[in-house]
């Protein structure tokens, strides 16, 4: 037997179920990044770039 160990590192983003019947077997979205910097430097919510021009 081969043992996994996960390691969090970091919660990202958050946001609600758009959808009341989600039940057994429903299917949501998660993200996985190997280079979270990179994503960070891509994604300009989380950058922290000012968005107000």
């Amino acid at each position: 037997m081969v043992r996994i160990t996960w390691t969090f590192r970091q919660l990202v983003d958050v946001a609600a179920v758009p959808d009341d019947r989600v039940g057994d077997g429903a299917e949501l979205c998660t993200r996985h990044f190997r280079n979270f910097a990179a994503h960070t430097a891509f994604e300009p919510l989380l950058s922290g770039e000012d968005l107000r021009q």
